[in-house]
């Protein structure tokens, strides 16, 4: 019998005399050759409605051509998928604009003249190698307009992986292979520049690349906002039902920033309705912000409760190795020659984050585009001299370390000041005090006023504390070490 792909392949070369390039495209897309017998050619779409728009439009040459191909008469059966989650794709000469899915590349599932080799399924299964969705047709209810463009380069494999980032990463790439299992929602917090977008726009790449029948929405909280406003200015029951359609009936909600949720009541009841739906669907939520749920300000206990539910990551600060496999990286991909030295001195002067980092980078690279000079380390000074960490240190005093501190421990600043004693907050400010004593050798009088504190005796314990803690604890060492680090420019 001949192989039924064979026989397609044929069909579709042949009409390609027939009918547009932009029907045969669609053809090539939304339509599945199930079984070919004897007397009869089974095809599957990919949604009920199609099948309509095809016998109208497409049937009667279709049909020819499999007569054509077959060499005698053939009954050419269009079914229907069982399934019910398959996009819903527009048919040709349609007017479209943006939909709530964001586009996916195209991926055909079959291409001419090469026969390309497609797994045979089941009447009962849906396309497995879905295609491309364009955007469904116009509609005055349309809140598509909020989101963010995937970046196609920035994917899983090119996150450059270390201890301060191993589990953000992990967490990331186990809800893109099986979202809503036990990471949801994932939480991932850390300062700006450090990766966290990054892996939102991994998530999306892959489930982009490797389950594009799921639908997936990426934007900021700002955004979630704005089309929230949107649809309260515009009115009405079908503008509600549109805003909410666009949000709840995605496989993954993806959204960068909330920590912009607070102070706005009306968005956060309306997320959190959002977020129960979602998660009883059993769909996957992962959200990014710069502190821990616990410290967003203005934002509502049952949103935090909720934000805590799944699994909760950090991503630290890149390390001096993390930041030069970053340089080197990013020159190899420049195809531009960076010696160890420079790469080095750049990764030993930048620690703030990735975008600062990749800043520097772009000037020297564009700098030594119009320079013949080699790049060194002598080079590389002058070029950065009114950047550089000496020429833009600040002097310390004890709330520049408060503040710092605060920050790399993700707390607010007048808890660590304040009197509260959970141990998540009492940590760190005896870390802030023993700083204040180590680097600016203020007394304990001196030191306990900067804390609101009327008793010096807290800061002696402090200090003592954390001193002799540092003989022992590995950890500790390379927390104070970063924020040394962060202190000092160094």
């Amino acid at each position: 019998m001949t192989d039924i792909f064979d026989f397609w392949e044929t069909v579709l070369a042949r009409l390609d005399e027939r009918i547009s390039q932009e029907m045969l495209n669609w053809l090539m897309s939304h339509v599945l050759p199930l079984t070919l017998t004897e007397d009869t050619l089974t095809a599957q779409v990919s949604k009920p409605f199609l099948k309509i728009w095809l016998e109208k439009n497409l049937l009667s040459d279709l049909q020819a051509t499999v007569n054509e191909v077959a060499a005698r008469p053939l009954t050419l059966q269009i079914t229907l998928p069982q399934a019910t989650d398959v996009p819903i794709p527009p048919v040709p000469s349609t007017n479209t604009t943006e939909t709530f899915t964001l586009p996916e590349p195209p991926v055909p599932v079959f291409r001419k003249p090469t026969p390309t080799v497609v797994q045979e399924t089941s009447p009962s299964t849906p396309p497995a190698a879905a295609v491309q969705t364009p955007a469904a047709p116009e509609s005055e209810y349309n809140f598509g307009k909020h989101s963010i463009p995937i970046d196609p380069a920035c994917t899983f494999d090119n996150f450059i992986v270390s201890n301060s980032n191993t589990l953000a990463r992990s967490a990331a790439f186990a809800v893109a292979q099986q979202p809503a299992q036990y990471q949801n929602p994932l939480f991932i917090y850390g300062p700006s520049g450090l990766g966290k977008t990054h892996l939102m726009h991994a998530i999306c790449n892959y489930v982009r690349a490797h389950t594009p029948e799921k639908k997936f929405l990426f934007l900021t909280s700002e955004d979630f906002t704005n089309d929230f406003i949107s649809a309260l200015t515009q009115k009405g029951v079908e503008h509600n039902r549109a805003f909410r359609e666009k949000y709840r009936s995605v496989d993954y909600l993806l959204i960068d920033d909330v920590q912009f949720f607070g102070k706005k009541d009306g968005t956060q009841l309306e997320f959190f309705h959002t977020f129960n739906e979602l998660l009883n669907s059993k769909k996957q939520i992962v959200m990014t912000c710069d502190r821990l749920p616990e410290n967003m300000e203005k934002v509502e206990q049952r949103l935090i409760s909720r934000f805590r539910m799944g699994l909760v990551v950090e991503i630290q600060p890149p390390d001096f190795e993390i930041r030069s496999a970053y340089l080197q990286k990013k020159a190899a991909a420049a195809e531009i020659s960076m010696p160890t030295d420079v790469v080095s001195f750049l990764a030993e002067n930048f620690t703030e984050d990735f975008r600062e980092l990749g800043g520097v980078f772009n000037r020297i690279a564009t700098l030594q585009s119009l320079s013949p000079e080699p790049i060194t380390v002598e080079w590389a000074q002058q070029q950065l001299a009114d950047i550089l960490p000496a020429e833009r240190r600040i002097i310390l005093n004890p709330d520049i370390i408060i503040n710092e501190v605060a920050s790399f421990y993700k707390i607010r600043r007048d808890k660590l000041v304040g009197k509260t004693r959970p141990k998540n907050i009492v940590f760190p400010r005896q870390i802030a005090m023993f700083l204040c004593r180590d680097m600016l050798d203020l007394s304990f009088k001196e030191i306990a006023a900067a804390f609101n504190k009327n008793d010096h005796t807290t800061v002696m314990h402090a200090y003592d504390k954390i001193y002799k803690e540092l003989q022992t604890n590995i950890k500790l060492q390379e927390e104070v070490q970063q924020i040394r680090q962060f202190l000092t420019g160094g």
